[in-house]
């Protein structure tokens, strides 16, 4: 339990570190740990917190225009994941883990992308 705290923790101080407001990250445990959408548009991202793996009942991410120029390797956590915006950002290329996601949707991604 106190293992599970530890990444809720470390979640949230990255959100208040980054500006990002309650209504789109909740600071609650158990509505962060039900949601199915999570919408972190235009929060001028550069990298995401691997803690975010753990929120995997998530089958929308929203990370349009931020200033991110790559995606996780542990993004493939997200297994139920269906549909990932990633318009706006500086994405040249994608990790070999989104093989393992075959329902997943990716929207605005520039056509001279290198898919891993």
């Amino acid at each position: 339990m106190a293992q599970t705290l530890a990444w809720i923790d470390e979640l949230f101080s990255w959100a208040d570190a980054n500006n990002i407001e309650p209504e789109k990250l909740p600071r609650d445990k158990e509505n962060l740990l039900s949601m199915t959408a999570l919408n972190l548009s235009f929060c001028k991202l550069t990298q995401l917190p691997e803690s975010l793996a753990n929120l995997t009942h998530l089958t929308e991410l929203d990370l349009a225009y931020n200033a991110l120029s790559e995606l996780p390797e542990w993004i493939d956590n997200l297994t139920v994941l269906e549909k990932l915006d990633v318009s706006g950002n500086s994405i040249t290329s994608l990790p070999d883990s989104l093989r393992h996601l075959p329902n997943l949707e990716i929207k605005g991604l520039d056509k001279q992308i290198r898919k891993g």
